[in-house]
């Protein structure tokens, strides 16, 4: 089974904005949306260099909310690795 993810979606299209970020205006997420994020990532086999690679991030101090909701969303809709094979 073959499956694919959406089409890779620039970071500036999400709200990140090129200068020095406002620490209140995108807050990280939080260790509970971590957690939740790598237990998906376990479930469908792919890694976080996926979602900084799609998402057009460096690192989870870059993930805001919006990435991790549009992220997640994804993943759900993605085949388990076990299952695919």
């Amino acid at each position: 089974m073959v499956f694919q993810m959406h089409p890779r979606q620039n970071a500036k299209d999400l709200g990140k904005s090129a200068g020095k970020k406002d620490p209140t205006e995108n807050p990280p997420i939080s260790q509970v949306e971590v957690d939740w994020l790598n237990r998906e990532l376990a479930r469908t086999g792919l890694t976080f260099d996926d979602i900084k690679g799609r998402y057009d991030i460096d690192g989870l101090q870059d993930m805001t909310i919006e990435i991790f909701m549009k992220a997640i969303r994804s993943l759900q809709v993605t085949p388990d690795a076990d299952k695919v094979a």
